[in-house]
């Protein structure tokens, strides 16, 4: 599914922009011990530096199932982070 949504960011005519960077950066999983960043994989390095999210990072593939906004890093924190658990999305 993530591949579908990927060749549908790429596809779209209304953001022209993300074509290019998808190409140029592809969106991967960057993987801490509580959470996931997803997008380029600069962006999420960049953005993710200085988090405490045990250890990581891992850059990985994306997952059948990831869900994530072509146009900002998507954070999920892993349910076992808190006990809450949940999702957050932003860019940075």
């Amino acid at each position: 599914m993530s591949q579908e949504r990927v060749r549908a960011y790429i596809e779209d005519p209304s953001i022209p922009h993300i074509a290019e960077s998808v190409t140029r950066n592809p969106t991967v999983r960057v993987e801490y011990q509580q959470a996931i960043a997803i997008g380029g994989i600069g962006e999420c390095l960049a953005a993710t530096k200085g988090k405490q999210w045990g250890e990581g990072p891992w850059v990985m593939p994306l997952d059948a199932d990831d869900w994530f906004y072509a146009d900002r890093i998507t954070y999920t924190i892993r349910s076992t982070a808190s006990t809450t658990g949940g999702s957050i999305s932003g860019d940075g």
